[in-house]
C-alpha cells in the first residue's frame, strides 16, 4: 500500500497520548472514592493451573484484567477526541485503506443499508481500532507513554495492512502427552515445543462453534508441533477473519500435520490427537485481548473418544528424546504417495469411537502397502507378505508363523465386522498368544500395521515388487 507511515504514525501516537491521559485522570478521580471504580474489566480472560497428571488446566475470569477500551468507548466520547477523529478521517481518506477494511462504498453493504450503519462499521475499524490499541499498550507495557514501546506495537500493527504477504507460524499442540524435554528441532522448518504460556492463555479464549471438543481436552497439552515459515495472503483483513480459522484453508499444512502425528504414532505406543490449528502472527497483528497475542484457531476433533468423559484425570504418556530417536527419520521418509493412504488410516484407526471400524482403516492401510498389486487372495498375499517383512525385523517376539495366522485371524475379524456377524464378531475379536494370554484383535493389527510401515521404511523397500525380490 501507498500509504504515508509518518502520518499515520503520528496520529497514532497522539491518540495514544489522549487515550493514556484520558485514562489517568479518571484513576485519579477514582482514588478519591472508595464506593465505586469506573473501569470495567474483560469479559473471560483465561486463567491457568496444572492438574495431577502436570497437564495444564484453564478457567475464565472476569475480574482478572480491566478493559480499558470500554472506559474510552463507552457513552462515545471517543467522538470528542480531536486525536481520534483524525485518525478516523485519515482511514476514511485512504481508498486503500477502506478496500483493506470493506468500508463504506467498499463493504458488503446492501443497498438498502443506511448510512449511519456503514459509519458505525468504519467506526470499528477506527475509533474501536485505538482503544484496543490503548488497551493493549498499557497491559503490555504502562500507562506512561514510553517512544520505543509505541513504535514496537505501531510497527506490528503497520505490518498487518501494508504487506501483501504475511507470515505466520502453525501451532498444533500434542493431547495428553508429556514430553521430558522443552524442544527438539525436526527438520529446519517444524520442531516440537513446549507451548509459551501467553500462546496457552490465548488458545484458550478461542472457542469454535464447528468443533464439539471438550473444554478441558482442548487444553490438555504442554507441548505442539510447530511448523515455522508459512505465509499468507493479505488482501484484506475480512478475509483473514475469515479464512484463517477454518481448516479447509490449511491444505498443505494439514498433510504434513497428520504425517507429524503418523510418525508420532509409529515411533511411540502413545494415545495422543489434537483439536486445534493456530496461526501465530509474526511480526503483525491488528487485534488482541490485553496483554495476550493475537492468534487464529481453526478446531475439529482429532482425538480419541476416551479422551472425554473424565479421561483427562488418567496418567498421561510420556515421551522422552530418546524415545524420538527415530522420529526424523521416519517423517523424512514417509513422505511419499505411496504412503499417504496408510497415514491416513493408520490415523483414522487411532481415533475410532468402536475395534469395528478401527479394524477398517488398519486393514485398509495394510492392503495399500502389501496387496496393491491385485486384488485377487488378498489374504494369502497379505499374510505372506508381511511375514518376510517381520523376517526383515521380527514383530515382537512372534514368529513368522504366528504372524501369518495372526493376518488370517485378523480378516476373519474383519469379515464378520462387514458382514454384520454379531456373533462372529465377539468370538474372533480376541486371539489367544503362545502363553495362553488373551489379545485385542485390533491392538495385535495396529501394532502389526505400525511395525511393518517402519520395517520398510528403514530397509527402503517402496512396493510389493520390492518384498516379491526379499522372498525370492
Amino acid at each position: 500500500m501507498n500509504i504515508d507511515k509518518e502520518k499515520i504514525k503520528s496520529i497514532l501516537e497522539k491518540c495514544l497520548i489522549d487515550g493514556l491521559d484520558l485514562i489517568k485522570k479518571q484513576k485519579e478521580e477514582d482514588k478519591k472514592r472508595d464506593w465505586h471504580f469506573t473501569f470495567e474489566h474483560h469479559d473471560d480472560y483465561p486463567t491457568m493451573s496444572e492438574m495431577d497428571n502436570g497437564m495444564p488446566s484453564f478457567y475464565l475470569n472476569s475480574y482478572k484484567k480491566i478493559d480499558y477500551s470500554k472506559f474510552l468507548t463507552k457513552d462515545k466520547k471517543y467522538l470528542e477526541i480531536e486525536s481520534w477523529q483524525k485518525f478516523h478521517e485519515f482511514v476514511l481518506a485512504e481508498e486503500s485503506l477502506c478496500k483493506y477494511y470493506s468500508l463504506i462504498e467498499y463493504g458488503n453493504f446492501k443497498e438498502e443499508t443506511k448510512d449511519e450503519i456503514k459509519e458505525f462499521h468504519s467506526q470499528i475499524y477506527t475509533y474501536f481500532f485505538v482503544s484496543d490499541f490503548i488497551d493493549s499498550y498499557i497491559h503490555k507495557y504502562s500507562l506512561e507513554f514510553e517512544t520505543s514501546s509505541f513504535e514496537h506495537i505501531f510497527q506490528l500493527f503497520y505490518n498487518s495492512f501494508n504487506n501483501e504477504k504475511i507470515e505466520i507460524n502453525i501451532i498444533v499442540p500434542i493431547l495428553f502427552v508429556d514430553f521430558d524435554f522443552e524442544s527438539i528441532q525436526i527438520n529446519d522448518s517444524i520442531s516440537i515445543e513446549r507451548i509459551d504460556k501467553q500462546i496457552q492463555l490465548a488458545r484458550n479464549t478461542r472457542k469454535s462453534y464447528t468443533s464439539s471438543a471438550h473444554e478441558t481436552v482442548i487444553g490438555a497439552a504442554t507441548h505442539a508441533f510447530v511448523l515455522k515459515g508459512w505465509f499468507v495472503d493479505n488482501i484484506s483483513q475480512h478475509q483473514l477473519d475469515w479464512n484463517m480459522p477454518d481448516l479447509k484453508y490449511f491444505g498443505k499444512p494439514i498433510a504434513i500435520i497428520e504425517r507429524l502425528f503418523a510418525s508420532l504414532r509409529l515411533v511411540s505406543d502413545i494415545e495422543t490427537g489434537y483439536c486445534q490449528v493456530i496461526s501465530e502472527p509474526i511480526n503483525w497483528q491488528y487485534r488482541c485481548k490485553a496483554d495476550l497475542p493475537q492468534i487464529f484457531v481453526a478446531s475439529e476433533k482429532r482425538y480419541p473418544d476416551k479422551f472425554e468423559n473424565y479421561g483427562w484425570l488418567n496418567l498421561i504418556s510420556k515421551v522422552s528424546k530418546d524415545e524420538l530417536v527415530k522420529f526424523k527419520t521416519v517423517f523424512e521418509q514417509l513422505d511419499s504417495k505411496q504412503h499417504t493412504l496408510a497415514i491416513k488410516r493408520l490415523n483414522s484407526a487411532s481415533l475410532r469411537k468402536n475395534d469395528e471400524d478401527s479394524i477398517l482403516d488398519v486393514t485398509i492401510a495394510l492392503e495399500s502397502l502389501l496387496t496393491n498389486d491385485s486384488t485377487s487372495e488378498i489374504t494369502y498375499r497379505l499374510a505372506t507378505r508381511a511375514t518376510q517383512i517381520c523376517k526383515l525385523s521380527s514383530f515382537k517376539d512372534y514368529s513368522t508363523s504366528q504372524v501369518f495366522d495372526f493376518c488370517k485371524k485378523i480378516y476373519k475379524y474383519r469379515s464378520a465386522v462387514v458382514h454384520g456377524d454379531l456373533k462372529r464378531i465377539e468370538k474372533t475379536k480376541k486371539i489367544e498368544s503362545t502363553d495362553s494370554k488373551e489379545i485385542e484383535i485390533i491392538k495385535i493389527s495396529t501394532d502389526l500395521l505400525k511395525h511393518i510401515l517402519v520395517t520398510m521404511l528403514e530397509n527402503g523397500i517402496k512396493d510389493t515388487n520390492s518384498i516379491d525380490k526379499i522372498m525370492m
